[in-house]
């Protein structure tokens, strides 16, 4: 069996178009159930269950409903969140234990106007629960995202300075920030918890550059690259798959969860490939 197989997983925001966003809302939008019994049927074992589902807000007994499913599907679940406030933290520690999770990938978000005094405030905020992570041993991923830059968000951890609470490493998002992506990993390697493989490409336009998503494997990011150090680093990493391609022009809701639901299978079958090589 390939040894990084329980490792390798796939996030709700793989699905964007499925979950629906307000520009491309299918009819019958994608839900925890839903994204549950997906990644199952592509032959996963992990997932990352994130904010655009709108999971945290269910009823108790509709998260009991999906954590059993988890448990029978035989799923490891790591839960993910936006906004390092205390309340929010506090609120996905209890969900992470209603699903058994021992991980949260969590997102600092604008806590405030500046993003020195937002720094400032998600490290007094995980400081707060550092004693509740550490009782339940559950870890937390701060997700290099459009809210920090990479040095700031490593500054938090330093300044957090508990093994409970690292990094994950988006292949992307701090491109939007003008760092390249192996720049990121080299920061981010120290405390790495998780990465978030996302290929893409960048197109020349007019008076302008394009960054869009492609099928793993398929655009400019060296995957394989960044799985060897990420794995070197921390040998129980977990290996997340998520999309970020812009459906094309013209489509309706339906054909765009329908083309976003072959590039899933494509950017999976390419990930398990690789991790079966690694």
């Amino acid at each position: 069996m390939d040894p990084l197989a329980n490792q390798l997983g796939i996030g709700s925001f793989a699905y964007r178009y499925h979950a629906g966003i307000p520009a491309c809302m299918p009819s019958v939008p994608m839900t925890p159930m839903g994204f549950i019994n997906a990644a199952a049927q592509l032959g996963l074992g992990r997932i990352q269950l994130c904010e655009n589902l709108k999971y945290a807000g269910c009823a108790e007994s509709c998260i009991s409903a999906l954590a059993n499913r988890t448990k029978e599907l035989g799923l490891v679940v790591e839960v993910g969140m936006n906004g390092i406030t205390r309340e929010n933290l506090r609120k996905h520690i209890g969900l992470a234990r209603m699903f058994d999770s021992k991980f949260i990938r969590a997102v600092i978000g604008s806590l405030d106007e500046s993003s020195e005094s937002t720094a400032e405030a998600a490290t007094e905020n995980l400081k707060s629960v550092l004693d509740e992570c550490r009782q339940y041993e559950i870890h937390i991923g701060i997700e290099n995202h459009f809210d920090l830059t990479t040095p700031q968000i490593i500054q938090v951890i330093r300044s957090v300075n508990d093994p409970l609470i690292g990094t994950v490493f988006d292949s992307t998002n701090a491109v939007g920030f003008l760092e390249h992506p192996q720049e990121t990993l080299a920061l981010m390697l120290p405390y790495i918890k998780s990465v978030h493989l996302k290929d893409f490409r960048m197109i020349k336009t007019e008076a302008g550059i394009t960054l869009t998503g492609q099928i793993l494997g398929q655009g400019i990011l060296d995957a394989e690259s960044i799985l060897k150090k990420v794995i070197a680093q921390n040998a129980e990493a977990s290996i997340i798959i998520e999309l970020t391609i812009r459906r094309q022009d013209g489509l309706s809701a339906e054909e765009a969860v329908e083309e976003e639901e072959k590039q899933i299978r494509q950017s999976v079958e390419y990930a398990k490939k690789l991790c079966a090589r690694l």
